[in-house]
């Protein structure tokens, strides 16, 4: 372990966004997790890998055939990967993320917006950009199953429904949420 314990990406990332090193960087976390995860699918059939993605890396013309490329390397199947736009992504022009939604969906890979409800742009890119998966930030479900009334838990399945479970980072809100019967 570092010296430092262990730092959240939240302490680290926008500043590592600004940096030049952030598309090897992005582009080595992709490998490693592909690399790390397709002998799992032979478990885990159903199994999705979520990898965030920069706005540098989303940037670039290079990225697109750079993915495919470390898919083909990988031998992981494009149909079992999601890419999730990170916050600063949002910041790109909505036609370009369209696009580039759209042609990694061609080639089978899901879409992702992270961090749902932070930033201005988070609701332009919803109706502009075909996602396949809306992550909601934290700071909307946090504390959720703490400030639930008995009254409201008839509007949850209303609100659940349109909800993907699996896209929960937190295992402990997705089995919370489950247990209040939210989760059909």
């Amino acid at each position: 372990m570092e010296p430092y314990g262990i730092v959240s990406p939240g302490r680290f990332i926008e500043w590592m966004e600004t940096d030049p090193a952030m598309y090897e960087l992005g582009n080595f976390v992709l490998r490693t997790a592909l690399q790390e995860t397709v002998g799992l699918l032979a478990i885990l059939p159903e199994f999705v890998l979520n990898v965030n993605v920069s706005a540098r890396q989303m940037e670039l013309e290079e990225f697109r055939p750079q993915v495919l490329r470390i898919l083909e390397e990988t031998g992981f199947p494009a149909d079992h990967l999601c890419l999730e736009l990170t916050e600063r992504c949002r910041d790109m022009p909505l036609e370009v993320i369209r696009r580039e939604v759209e042609f990694f969906q061609g080639y089978g890979i899901r879409m992702a917006m992270d961090d749902y409800g932070t930033g201005s742009a988070s609701s332009g890119i919803v109706l502009h950009a075909p996602m396949d998966e809306i992550k909601l930030d934290m700071s909307f479900i946090r504390g959720i199953t703490k400030r639930w009334k008995a009254s409201r838990r008839k509007n949850c399945k209303i609100i659940c429904g349109s909800i993907r479970l699996p896209g929960f980072r937190d295992i402990s809100i997705r089995n919370r949420w489950e247990s209040r019967n939210c989760g059909n």
